[in-house]
């Protein structure tokens, strides 16, 4: 697994370059996510080196963000100024974890099943997976997060089949998965 910047340069003239470069040594398994954090490159999947499942770029060498996550992370966002991890772990909370600069933090009780998607929409963050209860409620695989509690989407709640993927376009949250249904809207994945 590594961890490669692909650079584009616009020279003056119509010439250009485009390089990969190599940063640092990278992981020893897969990436499935990145993001820049509080400045710094953050990447996160399954891997145990440089750090458990996720670690962060410090200059040129990778660090652990704290003692990491004891599971798969399948993606990162940032919410109310902290990092906020999602996946199929439970050290620092059910499958969703917020890190501060310095700790991990559970986000009340989190998720009963794996999350693979997470975006912030309409001032909240949203997740999406296999779950069928996020902070205790029913919410049939997505659920939001107001900063304070967890909350269902849609009437009735979630949709019947797994969602991998969640996008903001425009004013509309945008939901892919392997379901057939949204409350009661026939679909198409």
């Amino acid at each position: 697994g590594f961890v490669l910047i692909f650079s584009f340069i616009f020279l003056i003239g119509s010439s250009y370059s485009q390089t990969w470069n190599a940063i640092g040594s990278g992981t020893n398994g897969k990436v499935n996510a990145t993001i820049v954090f509080n400045g710094q490159l953050v990447v996160a999947g399954e891997f145990s080196t440089p750090g458990s499942n996720i670690a962060r770029l410090t200059g040129t060498a990778w660090t652990s963000l704290g003692t990491g996550l004891n599971g798969v992370v399948n993606g990162l966002t940032i919410y109310n100024n902290q990092l906020v991890a999602v996946g199929s772990f439970n050290n620092a909370g059910n499958n969703v974890a917020t890190w501060n600069g310095s700790t991990w933090n559970a986000l009340g009780l989190g998720t009963n099943d794996t999350v693979f998607a997470v975006t912030v929409y309409a001032n909240s963050l949203r997740v999406g997976g296999k779950f069928t209860t996020a902070g205790g409620l029913n919410c049939s695989r997505v659920a939001g997060y107001n900063g304070a509690q967890w909350f269902s989407m849609g009437t009735p709640n979630g949709v019947n089949n797994t969602v991998y993927s969640l996008t903001v376009f425009g004013s509309d949250l945008i939901i892919g998965g392997q379901f057939t249904s949204a409350g009661p809207l026939a679909t198409s994945n």
